[in-house]
């Protein structure tokens, strides 16, 4: 697991938020990945959203609206935090979410797309003003 990721993560549970992950993959695949980072201790099976499982995929942005619609959130109140710019990025944008790109090896945009924010690394993401 990337540095830093556990810890906020666990600092949007305990502040009250919805925290869920969405992935594009086979199901037992992406679980696995899912259940080696020990993310299946901190986020709840109904929280994980798997492309295969769905019959939806990034960068379609009606797999965020699923999501939106099984958790009872709406595109407005929901953050994105994604490192590919196609699936991760233009995806949740296209669905009216806020999108924060980790762009670790400072890539450059693939398309005018805007994301709310872009951060190196999850200390730079840790002083982002989110709220």
């Amino acid at each position: 697991m990337i540095d830093g990721v556990r810890e906020h993560l666990e600092r949007f549970i305990a502040d009250g938020h919805k925290v869920g992950i969405i992935t594009n993959g086979p199901k037992d695949h992406q679980m696995s990945k899912i259940r080696g980072l020990g993310l299946d201790q901190i986020i709840p099976e109904d929280m994980i959203f798997i492309s295969d499982a769905v019959g939806l995929a990034k960068p379609d942005p009606e797999i965020f609206v699923h999501v939106n619609q099984k958790t009872g959130t709406s595109a407005d109140h929901s953050l994105y935090i994604g490192d590919t710019w196609a699936n991760d990025v233009v995806g949740a944008l296209a669905a009216g979410w806020k999108v924060c790109w980790y762009n670790p090896r400072g890539r450059q945009p693939a398309t005018d797309h805007k994301p709310s924010y872009i951060f190196t690394n999850y200390k730079e993401f840790g002083e982002l003003p989110l709220v």
